[in-house]
């Protein structure tokens, strides 16, 4: 038998939990303290065309899940399969068919100090030093390469190594690395302890590690309208059609908790009783509204300045999305939502997304963003994103605080106290993983949490 359930949070965590309990035949109140469900996955219109705050796929690993995102999206007729083409840049290297670090250039000069680093490092796995994400770097890999992957992560994370927490390594940019050529890391593979840590192209077969997968779509498939807009829209026409109840702009005041039922007080005035409360809000919020306390390490956003270009079609390139590693630039990531989201404008124009992590006192904003404009076209024309000599029809610049957040150090094991402590004072209350990474996992985590649940 269904019950009352209320979940704090419109974001993708709250959307997929109020999915999976509806199904479940629970009665179901969805609070949104800001204006609009969705969270980064709420593309903004520009001018006819929606962009995404990043680059965002659906993938296509795992049946269950693949008919989850389905389902909650609109059906499979309000997606498409993504013909997936991404690649790195690692100094002066452009792989073309990995999107992680590649270091297989210094192979030959490197091997015998790699490889003996690596050896020791499988046959001190488990073994913990530290507490950041340097350490488990170090730990993972040996000193060689985890010294040539520190300027990568600092750039990534706009943020020292030494500050973040080592469970960041679950975010998967530096979780592997490719040191040599796809015939050779092969064979190194073979290694139990080498396959988890060094990596190989599977670029000519993208679903051969993943017998599981949905075979109706290809490795990775995305909305077929409106960008990821448009699945935050289908999501939440879903989740009503279910008979979900959704209320946005209603901030929290307090929460309380009867033998019965347990109680959301809105600074409006309004108040939401239900059996159980699931919060996929932050552990630091969780802990103001409950404890009246402050001890949750301040996550570590990562800053960006994400560029809009505005391009010809003709001009953008088949490649997905690209990763720089290069320190010295100014991009990190760069993407081309507009054409594997079928989108042009009514004069043939599409659009690429470029991501540079920047903090305010960085170097990017030594002068105006816009006069970083052609070292940021120059840039991705050399990932081949788009054609050399290309100059975008218009652009946009979005200077955002916190795409998204990876944990200090301490955090995780904060959250688990904190949590500890709030379930123990209010029976009915549940907290959902605030570090869970991507839509697959956090959907994985969701599954998880809702069994333990009932």
């Amino acid at each position: 038998m269904g019950q009352s359930v209320t979940v704090l949070g419109g974001g993708f965590r709250g959307l997929v939990t109020c999915f999976l309990l509806a199904r479940q035949g629970h009665e179901i109140t969805l609070i949104e303290p800001g204006r609009h469900c969705g969270g980064v996955l709420r593309s903004f219109e520009w001018d006819g065309l929606y962009c995404d705050l990043g680059c965002h796929l659906f993938d296509n690993t795992d049946k269950e899940h693949t008919s989850v995102f389905l389902e909650m999206g609109g059906g499979a007729d309000c997606f498409h399969s993504i013909e997936l083409n991404y690649a790195s840049k690692t100094g002066a290297l452009l792989s073309d068919d990995i999107s992680i670090v590649d270091l297989s250039a210094d192979f030959k000069a490197n091997k015998e100090t790699w490889l003996f680093q690596l050896d020791q490092a499988g046959q001190q796995e488990g073994h913990e030093t530290g507490p950041a994400l340097d350490d488990a770097l170090l730990e993972r890999f040996g000193p060689d390469i985890a010294a040539r992957l520190k300027p990568m992560v600092c750039k990534a994370y706009a943020e020292d190594w030494t500050r973040i927490d080592r469970s960041a390594l679950a975010h998967g940019l530096f979780g592997r690395v490719r040191i040599a050529d796809n015939a050779t890391s092969g064979e190194l593979k073979k290694d139990a302890y080498l396959n988890k840590v060094l990596a190989a192209s599977s670029t000519t077969n993208p679903s051969q590690f993943y017998p599981d997968m949905d075979r109706s779509f290809g490795r990775n498939f995305y909305p077929a309208s409106k960008g990821m807009a448009g699945f935050v829209e289908n999501a939440i026409a879903t989740l009503k059609a279910m008979g979900v109840r959704i209320l946005t702009g209603e901030a929290i005041e307090n929460i309380t908790e009867t033998r019965d039922t347990i109680t959301v007080r809105t600074e409006t005035g309004r108040i939401f009783s239900s059996a159980q409360l699931i919060s996929t809000l932050s552990t630091a919020i969780n802990e103001k509204l409950i404890l009246n306390e402050n001890n949750m390490p301040a996550e570590i956003g990562v800053p960006m300045a994400v560029v809009y270009l505005r391009l010809p079609l003709e001009v953008i390139n088949s490649v997905t999305y690209v990763h720089d590693f290069n320190p010295d630039h100014h991009v990190f990531r760069a993407s081309t939502p507009g054409v594997y989201g079928k989108q042009v404008d009514d004069h043939g124009l599409s659009y690429v997304c470029v991501e540079c992590p920047a903090r305010m006192d960085s170097d990017f904003y030594s002068s105006s963003p816009e006069e970083k404009l052609t070292t940021i076209m120059t840039e991705i024309a050399d990932l081949e994103i788009i054609d050399k000599g290309t100059a975008p029809a218009d652009f946009k610049i979005l200077n955002v605080p916190k795409s998204y957040a990876v944990p200090a150090i301490g955090a995780p094991q904060a959250e688990a106290e904190i949590s500890k402590k709030i379930c123990g004072r209010y029976a009915r209350f549940h907290q959902f993983n605030s570090f869970s990474f991507g839509k697959s996992r956090i959907l994985k985590d969701a599954l998880s949490f809702i069994e333990n649940l009932n």
